[in-house]
């Protein structure tokens, strides 16, 4: 993803080429993604993934945050140079999307970085809020819905997927000096931030990992009826998206919340059941989750 700060054609039609081939590195299953994508929109879609995306690998490398602030610089008020400024300068300013929360949860995102932990659940959901719910918004403005339920559900979803993302990639970010679980939550099942050092195996670290994967999916349950406010085509989409995230929650507990043995199934198995079941019914497994 990096290669889209670099000086490019930045002609629209070669930004957009340059961030499909940057994702398609980046995801598996973006050929796919892609392909569903509304044709009116898939270009601002497109932009809009790539610069999350971009964000995203910030975010777990060493390097800061000036280089991505010089290309929304150059997004919204100077001429662009990088194949990121130059596809994502048309959909801010065809949605008026706002510089100011683009540059916020970048903002919030070197913070937390330099924070490393975050005491209370409180604090960790106020994180969790800053950097998705701008992110939502832009997606949900793009689509066209921006009425207050709408709002208020995409929000929930956004922090709902961004808690299951931290508890599946917790040795990552455990080894990168990083912890997004509670300090207070640590203290209450006897772990101590020393100890992590050595990895998050363990009898104690389970049941933690459970608590936060159960959290993730109340938020996710909340936020769930965005499905069908969204109508029957968009709303299967989103389901689909959702139950993807569902279903790594839902290997996770097969593992017994055990989050040191590496990565999570996620094969074409899974790309069928998502895709039978998103067809089928747009609601969600909030049943199966809670009893």
């Amino acid at each position: 993803m990096l290669e889209l700060l670099n000086r490019a054609d930045t002609r629209p039609t070669a930004a957009l080429a340059q961030c499909r081939r940057a994702l398609a590195r980046r995801w598996k299953r973006f050929g796919v993604a892609h392909a569903l994508l509304p044709s009116a929109l898939r270009d601002d879609l497109v932009a809009l993934f790539a610069w999350h995306e971009l964000v995203r690998t910030f975010d777990d490398g060493e390097r800061g945050f000036t280089e991505l602030d010089r290309a929304l610089e150059e997004t919204y008020s100077q001429p662009p140079t990088s194949s990121i400024a130059a596809a994502l300068r048309q959909t801010v300013h065809r949605f008026d999307l706002s510089a100011l929360s683009f540059r916020r949860a970048l903002e919030e995102r070197s913070r937390a970085r330099e924070t490393g932990t975050f005491e209370s659940r409180d604090a960790l959901l106020r994180h969790a809020r800053r950097i998705a719910h701008p992110e939502a918004l832009a997606y949900l403005r793009v689509l066209g819905h921006t009425g207050e339920r709408e709002e208020t559900l995409a929000k929930a979803l956004a922090e709902g997927m961004q808690l299951a993302a931290w508890t599946v990639h917790v040795e990552r970010d455990v080894a990168r000096g990083r912890l997004h679980f509670a300090v207070d939550d640590l203290s209450a099942n006897g772990i101590d931030l020393f100890s992590l050092r050595s990895g998050t195996s363990g009898e104690r670290w389970n049941p933690l990992v459970r608590a936060q994967v159960a959290w993730a999916r109340q938020l996710l349950a909340k936020g769930w009826p965005l499905c069908h406010e969204l109508g029957p085509w968009r709303g299967r989409q989103l389901a689909w998206f959702l139950r993807w995230h569902a279903a790594t929650l839902a290997a996770l507990e097969a593992r017994g919340y055990d989050t040191s043995r590496g990565e999570l199934p996620a094969g074409w198995l899974r790309v069928l059941a998502c895709t039978v079941t998103a067809l089928a019914w747009r609601g969600s497994p909030a049943r199966a989750w809670f009893g």
